[in-house]
C-alpha cells in the first residue's frame, strides 16, 4: 500500500530565520536536537515561540509520526502526549495516519528499518543538504498487516529498545565500578 493511501503528509512550519526562544510563548517547537540518540523526545527544553501566524496546520498531535526529511540520515518517530501545543520546522513532515489502518509505532519502525532507509536514501535529492520530497514519500510502499500484528511488532520493537537502554546503563555502571577499583588499586600502590 502506498503511504499516501494511509496517511496525509503535511510539511512543518517554514521559519524565516532563527528560532528565538520566548519562555512565555504558547507554542513549542520540536527540533532534531530535542531527540535522544534512540529517538526519544525530550520535551523538557523545547524552544517556545509566539507565532506570527496561525500554526494549526503545522500542529503535531498525539498519534502523528514525525519524519525527518532533510539531511544524510532520515528517521521517523511516533509522537505520544505533548505537554503543550507543538509544531515542527520544515525539515520534518508530519504524517497524519488513518488510525483504523495503521499504528504510529509500526509506521515509525518500518520507516526506520534498514531496508527502508536504504530505499529512502536512494530517492534523496539535492547535493548540499539531501532531502526526500513529499511526492516521493507519498509513493513509498508500506506493508500493512493487521492492527494486531502491527501492535506485536511495535511491542517487540519497544522491548528491544528497552533492552538496549538497560544494557547501556549496565555498561556505564560496570565502567564506573572498574574505574573505582582501578583508582583504589593505584592509590594503594599494591
Amino acid at each position: 500500500m502506498k503511504l499516501a493511501d494511509i496517511a496525509r503528509i503535511d510539511s512543518g512550519y517554514h521559519f524565516r530565520g532563527r528560532i528565538e526562544n520566548d519562555p512565555d510563548g504558547p507554542v513549542a517547537v520540536i527540533q532534531t536536537k530535542d531527540f535522544s540518540d534512540n529517538l526519544k523526545l525530550i520535551p523538557n527544553d523545547l524552544v517556545r515561540i509566539v507565532p506570527e501566524t496561525n500554526v494549526a496546520p503545522y500542529e503535531v498531535e498525539s498519534g502523528n509520526v514525525l519524519f525527518l526529511s532533510r539531511g544524510q540520515n532520515p528517521w521517523a518517530v511516533a509522537i505520544n502526549e505533548l505537554p503543550l501545543t507543538s509544531i515542527v520546522p520544515s525539515s520534518f513532515y508530519i504524517l497524519r495516519l488513518d488510525r483504523d489502518r495503521i499504528r504510529p509505532e509500526y509506521l515509525a519502525w518500518f520507516l526506520n528499518s534498514a531496508t527502508t532507509l536504504t530505499a529512502l536514501k536512494s530517492i534523496m535529492r539535492g547535493s548540499n543538504i539531501p532531502f526526500i520530497s513529499k511526492s516521493d514519500l507519498h509513493e513509498l510502499t508500506i506493508p500493512v498487516p493487521t492492527l494486531m500484528v502491527q501492535a506485536q511488532i511495535a511491542d517487540l520493537t519497544r522491548l528491544c529498545d528497552h533492552e538496549r537502554e538497560l544494557l547501556n546503563e549496565l555498561g556505564n555502571h560496570k565502567k564506573t565500578l572498574i574505574d573505582a577499583v582501578c583508582a583504589n588499586l593505584a592509590a594503594s600502590g599494591s
